[in-house]
């Protein structure tokens, strides 16, 4: 027959004991295993407080517009996350960008080596640099870090489809240190990645 006894005081003690020692043991391994990812954002949000942000809505909320005005804007570097995209204005922007001296690198997820409407070969082929990332899963970052200042980031795609149908979200950052902290996470996934060649 199952003991349907109440535990005594020292058995309750023993259990308290083993799952503080087990919540402890959790706590010290996820803290550990999640610091070297997200310790810059910790770092953002501690630090952030005298940044700039301005805010978008799609769809149709002039997204892309922001994205266009924001490039350039930029007169050394644009380092670039993406996700998805097809929006030829806004490739068409960073080849601008790249024309007229701007340094240009992009990130990509594999999907877009083969996806429809993929602006990535067009960019490739006006001597833009491309990588593709090769984390295990998704690389579903969709970033753009502008000379020493801005960071674009979001839900929002480098797709038509995010700035006509999608409802999304666009931030503008103003903010050196901000943009100090995605500029290192963006580097640190590019050392990994792989660099797309196209003939031209």
């Amino acid at each position: 027959m199952r003991n349907t006894r109440p535990p005594t005081k020292k058995t309750t003690g023993a259990y308290r004991q083993k799952s503080i020692v087990l919540v402890a043991l959790l706590v010290g391994g996820i803290s550990g295993y999640e610091a070297a990812s997200y310790r810059y954002a910790e770092q953002a949000a501690l630090t952030s407080a005298s940044a700039v942000i301005q805010v978008r809505f799609s769809p149709r909320g002039n997204c892309t517009r922001l994205v266009r005005e924001t490039i350039a804007k930029a007169q050394k570097t644009i380092l670039v996350q993406a996700y998805s995209f097809t929006s030829l204005p806004i490739a068409n922007a960073l080849i601008a960008a790249r024309q007229r001296g701007v340094e240009v690198r992009i990130l990509v997820d594999r999907s877009q080596l083969t996806g429809k409407y993929s602006q990535v070969r067009h960019i490739a082929k006006h001597g833009i640099a491309v990588a593709v990332d090769q984390v295990q899963g998704l690389a579903h970052n969709k970033v753009m870090i502008i000379d020493d200042d801005y960071v674009l980031t979001g839900s929002f795609n480098w797709t038509r489809a995010a700035e006509t149908v999608n409802a999304e979200n666009l931030l503008l950052i103003k903010d050196v240190t901000t943009n100090g902290i995605y500029k290192t996470a963006w580097h640190q996934r590019a050392e990994y990645a792989q660099t797309l060649e196209i003939e031209k």
